[in-house]
Order: structure tokens, then C-alpha cells, then sequence
């Protein structure tokens, strides 16, 4: 209840910030094209009006260049684009061939001739691949990039290790930083789970349009993680409709074996069956589309592991004592040699990606997505002697977002994202009702003591991003942006550590007795509600007072509840939490200096605060 009270409060005040054009801080998923419309001798053309048209889904995008000439077309999804510049009494010029990249400011200057407007020059070339109106140190991969790079596994975090100061040991990590102080978005919304940092969302390859890995220098509108900033932007569906399919099969007899495998002893059983597609297309041409993308994992596999086994004679005097006095015969041990134990796994994922776009009117569009992953493998083995384990693991994910943008003048737009989502993950062992044994200085046998144990996880977003774009001849261009966040996060869990039991025995005399020392066994109710909720309010400004320099400046603030438990033990008394996290101010400072046709001289400077993981 105390939930319900939370949510409605916090979503109420996130409303009224929206209606109130108070922007929010989410990660930059669109594409920004600017620059100036001059005529044949350099002067400044006022009042053109300058179109984009994505060659893909045919949206179409129009503003007019201001009293300086200048324009600026912000919010475009990325893709391939067509670009117009034109006025009565001049030429229309045309540029085609552009690509936007996810996040990307590019400068694209106009050059009108004198002439009729039913005549039109076009100029055919690619985007500038070299960003120079920002401080920070990135990389991006588009759709054609990522269907041409092999990628194993078919996981586009592969990609990750691609970017610049990348290490994927232990997760994937940026400078030095830890995997799990980066911030993941998908979509335009918050994808990082709240306990390890790590993704939340599982993604099929073929749902990603385009990756962006900010390493470092990022602005003001990032927060909550001082590593790397992960943006992923998933297909959309187009004019033409269109699909693939794939399949693969692959067993053992397909794989070499290990040079220092016993050729005497067959291959451990392996087989993977992995297929999946895509299809996307118009429900209605130029305001109306969708893609579906499934995808499965079914892998039948094994781990096995060798013990050597003495021959009697290899056992020391004492050893053969016990033996005698427990009445257990040489012959059982025959001639020494080895034992190899083979235990069969499996891994059963499916994914599932649905997106519609549509064109509202010129000036607002709508996307939505939802999200399904089931998967189930099986849990870390024990590493006991002999291991009664065949536990598994099973995560299920249902996520939905919905992204609203509106264009409400030539210099001024409005994003609003709204994200609802559930992670469900269960962790039971293999034979519940075994108890574990543990002999002092020898063996233990049975399967992990933590077993069983379980979380749901839900998330409520709400953000709102407002830019102000400004110009004069003396001050230059002015990108105004600023924003608020709320994320509301529940997470319900139980963790039976030992509830199974574990019997203790001495020593090896005493199992083979049956007579244990103790038992430890845990009872009682492990079930634990942790609520919490995170704000964020930023402003920054993206200032060019020249053409070849730009400086990015910002401030962001972030504030987290207290990490609290909702449900009380026996006595009524809650469980130990964390105090809220209220003093994270975070200045940020960069610019990108190109002069001439030299690379970009880039320098930032920043103080940033990661989110309190729950363990």
C-alpha cells in the first residue's frame, strides 16, 4: 500500500512537470541536423525552410531557418535521410545520401542559387563521420556495421568491447571503471538493474538499429554512474515491407575436442539449436509502421569433471586399518584409475521485440515497444564430491515504453518517455528435500545450501526532456536543455539459505558411522519488500560561439531515497537500510575545438555519483 501511495504521488508531480515544459534527463536517442542557409555570395537567408525526410518510413520533418539563417531539425530518429533547403526566388538544393547516427549533432550548410524554385540542385554525400560539436569520447555502430561484424553468441553487448578503454573482463567496463557503475538505456529509457548494475533487458541482434557507447565527457543529462553510458535504439519498421530468418544447428560431432581429451572416452554430449527472425513493414505508408522479431535458444550441453581413483596399495597404512576395521573390502578399490562424472545442462531462451511508430502530424510522432525474455539454464554447480546439484535458474521480463515527441516551434521541442517493466528470476535446486553433508577435513556432499531463492523486480519511469535552441550574431548558438526524472523501483525477494539443512561430521570415521556432530539448519521467513526511488534535475547548454567550437556546460543533481525494508520481523522492527542520498551535485564541463581541417582538440572535466546497488 505504501507503494501505491508512492506511485501515484510521484507520477501526479512528474504530469505536472510535463505540462509545465520542465524537461527531464533522459540519454539523447535522437539526431540533430543544423546549420546555416546562406545565398551564392555568403549572405544569410532568413525564412527558408529546410525539410528532412527519412528515406525509410518517409516521416517528414520541416522548420525555417531564423533571422541569422540558421536552423535546426532536432528529434530525428536515426536512419537515412534526404534534406531540402528552399525559398521563392532561389533553387531548392537537396542533399541525400545522410545518415544519422544515434545522438548525433551533424552541420549541414546550405548554399541557395538564384533561380527558379521548380529547379533544384542536389548534392549527393555522406554524413561527416567526425563529430566536432561534442566533448565527449564515444563510439557508435550502426545497423550496417553490426550485419557485417561477427558477432558470437549473437549479443550485441559483444559490440561493447569494441569501444574505446573498453575491458570485458567481468562484465564489460570503461576505464578503469566497474562493470557495474555504467547506465544503460534502451529506447530512451533507463535499462539497468538495480542489484548488479548490469543490463536489464535481454535484446535479440536483429532488434538493435544502432549502439552508442559514451566512454567518457558525457553531459549533464546522464547521471547515476560513473562508468560508460550504454544507448541502444531497436529497428523500426519501414515503407517496404521486409524480414530475414536464420537458423543454426550444431553438435559435438561439428566441434574439435581438447588435445588433451581421452580419445578412449566419447565426447560430452552437446547440441545447439539457435533460430529466430524478423519482419517490419507499413500498416499505413508514411504514418504508420511495425516490427516483430522473435528469437530462440535451445542448447543441450554437459560439464563433466575426472577424480582419480588409488589402487589399494597406494593407500597408506593407516588408511588401510580403517578400512579393515570397518569391514570394507580392497576389492571395491580394484586396480586404481579414474571416475568421470558427466552432468547434462540446458539452456532455453526466447525473446520477443514488438514496436509500432506512427506520425501523429508534422510536428508529433509516437513509439511504442514491448519486451519479453524467458530464459532458463541451469545454476552454478556445488563443486562437492559428488554433486547432487541440477539446479536452475529461471528469469522472465516484461517491459513496455512509450516515447511522445513534439516539435512545438522551430526551436523548441519536447520528449516525454513513460517505461513500465517486471524482472522475474526463481533459483531452485534440483532435489529440495536433500540435506547437504559436510565431513571436517574431507568431502562434502549434496548440492548448494543457498537454494532456493527468488526476486520480482518492478520499475515505474517517467521522464521529460525540453530543449530551447537560441542564436544572435554576437553570442552564437545556445542549445538549451534541461530535465527531471523520477524512477520508482520495488523489488520482493526470499532467500532460504539453508533451510534444507546441513549435517556436520567430525571426521571420516564418524560418516562412515552415520553419527553426525551437529546439524544447522535455518527456519522462519526470509521474504524481504525493498522500496525505493530516484529523482534527477539537470541544465545544461550546448554554446557554439564559432564554427569550430563548441562548449558543453551543465549541472545535474540527483537525489536517492533511503533504502529501507517495508516488512517487519516478529518484533515489528524493520530491517537495517541505507539513509537517503541527497548531496550529489554534479558539474559538468567540456569543448570540442575544431580548427580548420585539423581533428578535434576535445578536454572535459566532470564529478559524477553512481546509484546505491541493493547488494
Amino acid at each position: 500500500m505504501e507503494m501505491t501511495r508512492l506511485t501515484g504521488t510521484a507520477l501526479g508531480g512528474c504530469v505536472l512537470l510535463h505540462l509545465l515544459v520542465f524537461a527531464a534527463p533522459v540519454a539523447a536517442q535522437l539526431d540533430t541536423a543544423t546549420g546555416i542557409v546562406s545565398d551564392a555570395q555568403g549572405a544569410v537567408i532568413p525564412g527558408a525552410t529546410v525539410t528532412a525526410v527519412n528515406k525509410n518510413s518517409g516521416f517528414v520533418r520541416a522548420t525555417a531557418t531564423d533571422a541569422e539563417g540558421r536552423y535546426r531539425l532536432a528529434a530525428l530518429t536515426p536512419g537515412r535521410y534526404e534534406l531540402t533547403a528552399e525559398l521563392q526566388g532561389f533553387s531548392r538544393a537537396l542533399r541525400d545520401g545522410l545518415t544519422f547516427a544515434l545522438g548525433s549533432e551533424t552541420v549541414l550548410n546550405f548554399s541557395l542559387q538564384v533561380g527558379a524554385l521548380s529547379e533544384a540542385v542536389t548534392v549527393t554525400a555522406e554524413t561527416p563521420i567526425v563529430q566536432t560539436t561534442t566533448a565527449a569520447v564515444e563510439m557508435r555502430l550502426d545497423r550496417a556495421a553490426i550485419d557485417v561484424l561477427p558477432i558470437i553468441g549473437r549479443s550485441y553487448l559483444s559490440l561493447l568491447r569494441m569501444a574505446p578503454g573498453a575491458q570485458s573482463s567481468n562484465g564489460t567496463s570503461f576505464v578503469g571503471s566497474r562493470g557495474r557503475s555504467n547506465q544503460w538505456n534502451i529506447d530512451g529509457v533507463d535499462n539497468s538493474e538495480d542489484i548488479s548494475g548490469y543490463s536489464r533487458q535481454s535484446l535479440a541482434l536483429d532488434s538493435v538499429q544502432e549502439v552508442q557507447v559514451l566512454v567518457t565527457g558525457f553531459k549533464a543529462e546522464y547521471g547515476q554512474a560513473s562508468g560508460g553510458v550504454v544507448n541502444v535504439v531497436t529497428r523500426s519498421g519501414t515503407n517496404d515491407l521486409r524480414g530475414s530468418g536464420f537458423f543454426l544447428f550444431r553438435d559435438q560431432s561439428m566441434m574439435a575436442r581438447s588435445p588433451y581429451a581421452d580419445r578412449s572416452l566419447p565426447a560430452d554430449p552437446f547440441q545447439r539449436i539457435h533460430y529466430g527472425g524478423w519482419l517490419g513493414g507499413p500498416i499505413k505508408q508514411n504514418k504508420l509502421h511495425y516490427f516483430l522479431n522473435y528469437e530462440r535458444e535451445d542448447r543441450d550441453t554437459s560439464s563433466s569433471s575426472t577424480r582419480t581413483l588409488p589402487a589399494a596399495t597406494a593407500f597408506s597404512p593407516a588408511t588401510l586399518q580403517f578400512l579393515q576395521q570397518n569391514n570394507i573390502p580392497l576389492s571395491l578399490f580394484g586396480g586404481g584409475g579414474s571416475t568421470r562424472q558427466v552432468r547434462p545442462e540446458f539452456i532455453d531462451v526466447h525473446n520477443v521485440t514488438a514496436k509500432i511508430d506512427t506520425q501523429l502530424s508534422n510536428t508529433q510522432s509516437l513509439t511504442g515497444r514491448y519486451q519479453l525474455t524467458n530464459d532458463t539454464q541451469p545454476s552454478g554447480q556445488s563443486g562437492t564430491l559428488l554433486d547432487f546439484n541440477g539446479n536452475t535458474e529461471y528469469f522472465k521480463t516484461n517491459y513496455a515504453n512509450l516515447n511522445h515527441k513534439w516539435v512545438m516551434s522551430s526551436n523548441k521541442l519536447n520528449e516525454l518517455y513513460v517505461q513500465v517493466g517486471q524482472s522475474f528470476g526463481d533459483w531452485k535446486p534440483g532435489y529440495p528435500g536433500l540435506t547437504n553433508l559436510s565431513v571436517t577435513g574431507g568431502f562434502d556432499l549434496g548440492g548448494s545450501s543457498t537454494y532456493p531463492q527468488g526476486r520480482t523486480d518492478w520499475i515505474y519511469q517517467l521522464v521529460d526532456n525540453y530543449t530551447w535552441t537560441m542564436s544572435g550574431t554576437r553570442t552564437g548558438e545556445h542549445s538549451v536543455k534541461a530535465g527531471a526524472q523520477v524512477k520508482l523501483f520495488k523489488s520482493d525477494s526470499f532467500f532460504d539459505s539453508n533451510f534444507r539443512g546441513t549435517y556436520t561430521f567430525p571426521s571420516l570415521n564418524a560418516f562412515i558411522a552415520g553419527t553426525p556432530s551437529r546439524l544447522t539448519q535455518n527456519q522462519g521467513n526470509s521474504a524481504l519488500a525493498r522500496p525505493n526511488q530516484v529523482y534527477g534535475l539537470y541544465l545544461q547548454d550546448d554554446w557554439r560561439p564559432s564554427s569550430s567550437l563548441t562548449i558543453n556546460a551543465g549541472l545535474r543533481y540527483d537525489y536517492e531515497g533511503a533504502k529501507t525494508e517495508a516488512l517487519k520481523d516478529v518484533t515489528g522492527t524493520a530491517g537495517p537500510g541505507v539513509s537517503r542520498d541527497r548531496n550529489n551535485l554534479s558539474p559538468r564541463f567540456g569543448f570540442s575545438w575544431a580548427p580548420g581541417a585539423a581533428p578535434p582538440r576535445r578536454s572535459t572535466a566532470a564529478q559524477v555519483f553512481i546509484t546505491i546497488r541493493s547488494s
